[in-house]
């Protein structure tokens, strides 16, 4: 029975179950980090909150075992009876620059207290423009790999591999192909805590892309300290599965209140926009002055983390994820700068995106039109299609439905008899597509929703796509059946300014009208 198996995608994202010796992980999802010792919020109530695992620190379990002399099982350390990741200490190597254990130290420790999934000691890159101390993070990495792989077995601990470099792409890439070499149970990306405190999304997505374009699909990709409302849903587009973050703690201690779409200082809230079981049994200023202040705010963090995470599984579910990652993303200026990369990995993103979907295409703005299916759908007509006519009539309008064009096409037909064959029919599905009648049926060609009029950047996508069609199929003469009460006013001033082709505009909706202007481009009536 294999390890990960995945169920549904969209975008680069999967649902899938990760299998542990403790149970089941759904993915994605993200693993609450606690203290080995001194734990505010319980295992077993972050359990109750909607999370079946943990994360750990093995490093401060086996100080602690050296100072005691005490054997530790993990999970009847924590009094929590599902699955328990451990780190290695590689955080406390990126805070204070060393620690006092080797990597078959930390390996054979981790299988001792009985770890489900475990992290060899790598040396963490951070946020670093320093290329040799980089490369020198990712060597130790590697070097600590082939230390520890002889130590993995026996044992039913799942074995992750970290991948370092930082913001180095080649470095990264190598490390990412030299993990793989020694067939790791999942992967993680390394280093970007200090990335996520600046904001730095944009430099986070182009990290996962890098490993998830040389990794292997069949295996989940960790991204270690990622513990943000806003950073969850891009990584998980992007193609990350799990995370861990001690987030939830470390706000509620500086008094920071999470929120769908980032933190607020509790002290400048006046209500609380939340229906937990925290924020509904409580108000503002009782939080404020409870004795249990940290707790609580945990406690609602929490619940907000775990609502994010169903939140980007219901829109995998729906296929649906590009529209929430849109939603989310216009939060925050630097969450936005990294929706927009999306456009350069539309490829990518596409191998992941379902042909066909239930539910339509929403287009806003830029950069909506680079979304993977509407390339895709695109890309099917230049390669697929093969049209040799002389006339095209182009139908723009602001609905979705075709009825109009299916029944000037039936006129043309008693109208101008076989010479119709030679008039081409297409709906202007801007910024998507020209979609000739033959397929305005199939998803997604009457399955969208456009706002309109289109911005600049659209209009200007929408162009490109145009000449390239008329490229492909080379129509001399164009009749524009403009029922968009104006809103494709800028595509069309741009059709005008045209030289190599012969147009006529139509806003007349009386279809013999229509059929005149038609005519009037040398296709003689019967």
């Amino acid at each position: 029975m294999p390890t990960f198996e995945v169920r549904k995608t969209d975008l680069a994202a999967r649902i899938g179950r990760l299998r542990t010796r403790h149970g089941f992980i759904e993915t994605p999802a993200i693993l609450p980090v606690i203290h080995p010792f001194n734990q505010i919020i319980r295992p077993k109530e972050m359990l109750n909150i909607g999370f079946d695992a943990v994360m750990t620190n093995s490093y401060m379990i086996l100080k602690r075992s050296r100072q005691t002399g005490e054997c530790f099982e993990v999970h009847r350390l924590l009094d929590f009876e599902k699955t328990v990741m451990t780190d290695s200490g590689a955080y406390q190597i990126l805070e204070y620059g060393h620690i006092e254990a080797s990597p078959e130290e930390i390996v054979e420790f981790e299988k001792s207290i009985g770890s489900d999934i475990g992290v060899i000691l790598d040396t963490p890159t951070g946020f670093t423009r320093d290329r040799r101390r980089a490369e020198e993070t990712v060597n130790k990495t590697i070097d600590a790999a082939k230390r520890s792989i002889k130590y993995f077995e026996p044992s039913e601990t799942l074995w992750t591999g970290p991948i370092q470099g930082g913001i180095f792409d080649d470095l990264l890439e190598k490390c990412a192909r030299e993990m793989m070499k020694f067939n790791f149970d999942l992967y993680a990306l390394g280093s970007p805590t200090q990335l996520m405190e600046k904001y730095d999304l944009e430099n986070i997505a182009k990290m996962i892309v890098t490993v998830k374009r040389v990794l292997p699909l069949d295996k989940p990709l960790h991204l270690f300290g990622a513990g943000h409302p806003l950073t969850i849903p891009i990584a998980v587009a992007l193609g990350c599965d799990l995370f861990d973050s001690a987030s939830y703690i470390l706000y509620a201690k500086r008094g920071a209140y999470m929120t769908e779409y980032g933190t607020e200082e509790l002290d400048e809230l006046k209500y609380l926009p939340c229906e937990c079981n925290v924020c509904s049994g409580h108000s503002v200023k009782e939080i404020r002055e409870s004795p249990e202040k940290v707790r609580l705010l945990a406690l609602h963090n929490l619940h907000v983390l775990s609502k994010e995470i169903k939140f980007v599984k219901q829109a995998i579910e729906e296929g649906r994820l590009w529209e929430y990652v849109g939603v989310k993303c216009r939060a925050h200026p630097k969450a936005w700068s990294a929706f927009k990369l999306f456009k350069e990995y539309t490829s990518y993103l596409s191998e992941g995106t379902p042909v066909f979907k239930q539910k339509g295409l929403f287009f806003c703005s830029t950069p909506d039109q680079y979304r993977p299916e509407a390339e895709h759908s695109f890309k099917r007509i230049l390669e697929n299609l093969e049209i040799k006519r002389d006339i095209l009539v182009l139908y723009l309008s602001t609905s979705n439905d075709h009825t109009f064009l299916y029944k000037l096409r039936r006129e043309a037909e008693k109208v101008f008899s076989d010479r119709v064959e030679g008039i081409q029919f297409c709906a202007g599905i801007f910024p998507m597509a020209i979609a000739p009648i033959e397929v305005c049926d199939i998803y997604p060609f009457s399955q969208y929703e456009t706002a309109l009029p289109l911005d600049e950047e659209m209009r200007r996508e929408s162009i490109l796509r145009f000449k390239k069609f008329m490229r492909k199929f080379g129509f001399k003469k164009m009749v524009v059946v403009d029922h968009s009460n104006g809103k494709y006013d800028n595509i069309i001033e741009w059709f005008k300014r045209r030289k190599n082709i012969i147009l006529k505009v139509v806003t007349d909706r009386r279809l013999e009208k229509i059929l005149e202007e038609i005519g009037g481009l040398g296709i003689e009536c019967s």
